[in-house]
């Protein structure tokens, strides 16, 4: 993020990101650097956003987050967020990955409103919760409060790190099969149909 933006605050970044488009039409949206303790000026007709980064904000509270049915991917991270993960349960039901990492969230409470939710990926590095326990009892907890929960801090529940996120994966397996059945397949087969064709016309008129 270019430090021009460093101190805009978020309802302008918000305009300026926007650039006259219809809010309904956009997917994609960042925020990251601009500098609000809550949630402004950020409107509720974005029904088809996909994807929000508000990352380096210092966002205190979620309170006026607007609901975002579609919302599948939240960079909240680097801010001081310590609680209130209900208005991200109540407005975004579709939300499969959160990064909360560098926050302040301390209580494994703060993350029970995550539990209505679909989650599969969870980022909280660097955050209180994360101290005290030993490694595998901090996993084991997160994973029990939340029990759709894939990936936590880039790792499985064994601990063992997870190369992608979820996203794509499908994708590359959808590259594969079709590369079996393109047109390297294809091709031979019907060049072999044609010249059988051929050579059947050829013997008739014998």
């Amino acid at each position: 993020m270019r430090r021009s933006h460093g101190f805009i605050q978020m309802e302008a970044r918000y305009t300026l990101e926007l650039r006259d488009r219809d809010p309904a039409t956009v997917e994609d949206l960042v925020l990251d650097g601009c500098e609000s303790a809550e949630i402004e000026g950020v409107s509720d007709k974005l029904v088809n956003l996909q994807s929000l980064s508000m990352v380096h904000v210092g966002l205190q509270s979620l309170k006026n987050l607007p609901k975002l049915p579609q919302l599948s991917k939240l960079d909240i991270s680097d801010n001081n967020i310590a609680g209130g993960l209900e208005h991200v349960a109540d407005n975004c039901p579709e939300l499969l990955h959160l990064n909360l990492a560098s926050n302040k969230i301390a209580k494994i409470e703060d993350l029970a409103p995550l539990k209505k939710l679909k989650l599969a990926e969870l980022d909280l590095f660097n955050n209180p919760i994360t101290e005290g326990d030993s490694e595998s009892e901090y996993r084991s907890k997160i994973f029990e409060a939340i029990p759709s929960l894939q990936i936590l801090d880039g790792a499985d529940i064994n601990g063992e790190e997870v190369d992608d996120s979820l996203d794509g994966e499908d994708d590359l397996g959808d590259e594969d099969s079709g590369d079996e059945s393109g047109s390297d397949i294809d091709g031979p087969g019907l060049s072999y149909l044609d010249n059988s064709q051929l050579v059947g016309s050829t013997l008739d008129s014998i």
